[in-house]
């Protein structure tokens, strides 16, 4: 006879029906209830969470078969309906949904589509964004000048004493160049950089760094370097978000997207051509006007990463780097460069502090 305990048909392998029967407690639905959400595509009773654990649910053609099998003999028999466990009322009501592994995974990437879209579009708007930072820092171009002739006059009678530019890789080198300045006082070369750069700001109405009369001119000297420093970490900011970014892996998760994108097309010209006689259409009612809308997005997104390949490529020429520097590496360059910056600009505020109070303890001599 058929495996029955206490009147209950069970079926499936203990360990399997176990598992199944925790992930589908979770769920706070009973197994008619379900049925008919996977059927009418309800995503309000069916969230992203369930969708997840009724993927791991999917019953295989093995199981299908088995249950039905055993259910039509009880009745060949003239028995009455047999009284099924969790685990095998399910595989009856559920898994014999035609299709069902694909009917869950097009409901899935339709309930998260918004969220992956958005994702995907913010890694692309991150280096976008840092691009034209990058390229439009007027900060910037005014230091790489002073780097240059700096540069150029310390390797004066060299082979490098005549270079044309400034790679991007040797502005977080310039921390590692140490002098003494007079006095004793230690600095480096990106220090002594922007404080050649600093007198170049106007002064006249900015009484901020120092121009008013009284002020002490050391004091001015750090407060003007400092705000050199913040204006680079201003323009520059994005660079951050742009070197968490890798192109490779941003191409292969718009592929993925794509991929999912065209399954859930794929079963719904399944069911268009099924005639929907297996939900009434409701399949086709969800899923049409979704990949209609979706269709334009997802073909949006591409155009759009595509457009952001080409601004770094064209970012990358600009300032002179090699073909094999990628969007992670280039923007990370520059993010350590921006953290060298900020490390300035906080000594630069303590030091101009440190001078003010010494400057009120003597009473300004």
């Amino acid at each position: 006879g058929s495996p029955k305990s206490r009147g209950t048909l069970r079926l499936l392998d203990a360990k399997r029906a176990n598992n199944l029967a925790i992930i589908l407690a979770r769920m706070q639905m009973s197994v008619p209830q379900m049925r008919v959400a996977i059927l009418g595509c309800n995503e309000v009773a069916l969230t992203a969470e369930k969708l997840s654990a009724l993927l791991k649910c999917v019953p295989s053609a093995e199981e299908i078969e088995l249950v039905l099998s055993t259910i039509e003999s009880e009745l060949a028999d003239g028995g009455a309906p047999p009284a099924l466990g969790l685990a095998e009322s399910f595989v009856k009501e559920v898994g014999a949904i035609p299709r069902l592994q694909e009917r869950l995974e097009s409901i899935h990437f339709k309930s998260r589509f918004a969220q992956e879209l958005q994702a995907l579009y913010a890694d692309a708007m991150a280096v976008s964004v840092a691009c034209d930072e990058a390229r439009e820092s007027e900060a910037l171009q005014r230091l790489l000048g002073v780097v240059l002739r700096a540069g150029n006059m310390l390797n004066s009678g060299t082979f490098r004493g005549d270079a044309q530019g400034v790679k991007l890789e040797c502005l977080t080198r310039l921390v590692e160049l140490k002098s003494v300045q007079p006095g004793g006082a230690k600095s480096d070369l990106l220090s002594v950089c922007l404080h050649a750069l600093a007198p170049q700001l106007p002064t006249a109405t900015d009484g901020a760094v120092g121009a008013a009369a009284g002020v002490d001119t050391a004091a001015a000297d750090h407060t003007r370097v400092r705000a050199e420093a913040d204006a680079l970490v201003l323009e520059l900011g994005s660079a951050r978000n742009a070197a968490k970014v890798c192109m490779t892996s941003l191409n292969e998760d718009v592929g993925l997207f794509e991929a999912g994108f065209k399954r859930v097309e794929e079963e719904l010209r399944v069911g268009r051509a099924e005639g929907g006689t297996v939900d009434g259409g409701q399949f086709e009612r969800a899923m049409g006007l979704f990949c209609g809308q979706a269709g334009t997005q997802v073909r949006g997104l591409r155009a759009e990463l595509s457009r952001v390949e080409e601004e770094f490529a064209e970012l990358r020429v600009y300032f002179g780097e090699d073909d094999g520097v990628s969007v992670s590496d280039f923007f990370a360059r520059l993010s350590a460069f921006v953290s060298q910056l900020e490390a300035i600009s906080a000594r630069c505020a303590s030091a101009a502090s440190a001078l003010g109070a010494k400057r009120q303890r003597t009473g300004g001599d």
